[in-house]
């Protein structure tokens, strides 16, 4: 029984409940598995368009659905971690104009006393713990299966993270040593410098997406968002980011992750002044920009009843579209990554609204804005060509 097997580390506070969301965390195989199902979706996504019922089909196949079982199965060793877990909110409440930039952007995970605040997995040797993927015995499928779930696995542990705030550099993995290479898949290997991991991302990518066009032809061609995130040129895009040198200390990366998007965005106009116009006077601004960083959008102004939630008329979140993640190069310093995924911001055409406020606006019809976020406020943004 074929069985591929990678040592991982947590690189940055990693928030994964149980039963209980505030309690201790633990790792749960399900867990990784949702994340494999992710990437794969993603991937295969690129390559056959905007399928949803043929994805279902074939993913049902690889990791199992309510009537059949799957042909893969994920174990999780724990190496260490039980003495990992503690608490990560630095500051009090607050305002996240005045937070800092780690507390930006794990802002939800604090709660209100020390005892409801999350608890996570802390970073470095003392958090790490093998993954391992094995084809089950007996599964009509289970080489190509296999294969197709190790493309996924790859995909996770470079670009992906697990649990609450992955998607604001919460949650982020690293390979911890060059795990045994599986045929026509890239390496798991820990890059050295910010350049050779845009490589490294730059060629997996295409080995990935070569693999699976054995099974699914390359036919994808997005004239319109698709439906989900979906790893393809036309629709998603990759950056590598520095500052002028590599950070030091993961809290270092997340600082300066988070305190870049929180000057972002904080005050930026027009979004101050008019959403200003609408709460306070009703009077609807042509468009809310900073929408496209994900929803609910709150804004609060210095008069304590001028506050408002912008949300989706019918939906009222939207995740965000901008994953952000960090690595831990070989050289020990920190580099950050930023995947964005221009799916659908919100469907048919559905507009943005303030509760209990008149007039409805535009949803974001692009990310450009996003797009300016990156190349604006990192001094090395390496794009990463897939």
């Amino acid at each position: 029984m074929q069985a591929l097997r990678v040592r991982l580390e947590v690189v940055t506070p990693l928030f994964l409940g149980g039963a209980n969301p505030r309690g201790s965390p633990e790792l749960r195989p399900a867990s990784f598995r949702g994340a494999l199902r992710f990437w794969w979706r993603a991937a295969v996504g690129g390559l056959i368009g905007d399928n949803p019922q043929r994805l279902q089909e074939s993913e049902s196949s690889i990791f199992g659905s309510p009537k059949e079982g799957s042909s893969v199965v994920m174990r999780v060793q724990e190496l260490q971690l039980a003495k990992s877990v503690r608490q990560f909110y630095k500051q009090g409440r607050g305002t996240r104009s005045t937070s800092s930039g780690h507390d930006y952007l794990l802002w939800s995970m604090k709660g209100f006393g020390g005892e409801s605040d999350r608890q996570g997995f802390y970073p470095g040797p003392l958090a790490r713990f093998e993954l391992i993927l094995q084809a089950r015995p007996g599964a009509n499928n289970g080489e190509r299966a296999w294969q197709e779930a190790c493309a996924a696995l790859w995909l996770f542990t470079q670009l992906g993270s697990l649990g609450s705030r992955t998607r604001r550099a919460a949650g982020s993995l690293g390979v911890i040593a060059p795990a045994p290479q599986v045929s026509d898949l890239p390496a798991f290997q820990v890059p050295h410098s910010a350049q050779e991991l845009r490589d490294h991302l730059q060629t997996g990518v295409r080995q990935v997406r070569e693999l699976l066009g054995r099974w699914y032809p390359n036919t994808a061609s997005f004239v319109h968002p698709p439906s989900f995130n979906v790893l393809h040129p036309q629709v998603c895009q990759i950056w590598v980011l520095a500052d002028e040198s590599p950070w030091t200390t993961w809290v270092e990366a997340v600082e300066g992750l988070g305190a870049k998007m929180r000057d972002f965005r904080n005050r930026t106009p027009p979004d101050h002044d008019g959403v200003l116009d609408w709460l306070a006077r009703n009077r609807t601004p042509d468009k809310v920009e900073r929408a496209v960083f994900g929803l609910p959008l709150p804004f609060r102004y210095t008069h304590p009843r001028v506050r408002g939630v912008v949300e989706g008329a019918s939906h009222d979140r939207r995740a965000s579209p901008l994953w952000l993640r960090v690595v831990k190069l070989d050289s020990k310093s920190f580099v950050g990554i930023a995947t964005l995924f221009k799916s659908e911001f919100l469907p048919d055409g559905e507009p943005l609204q303030i509760k209990g406020k008149r007039g409805q606006v535009p949803a974001p019809s692009d990310y450009a804005l996003l797009e300016d976020f990156i190349t604006t406020q990192f001094r090395h943004p390496w794009e990463v060509q897939l």
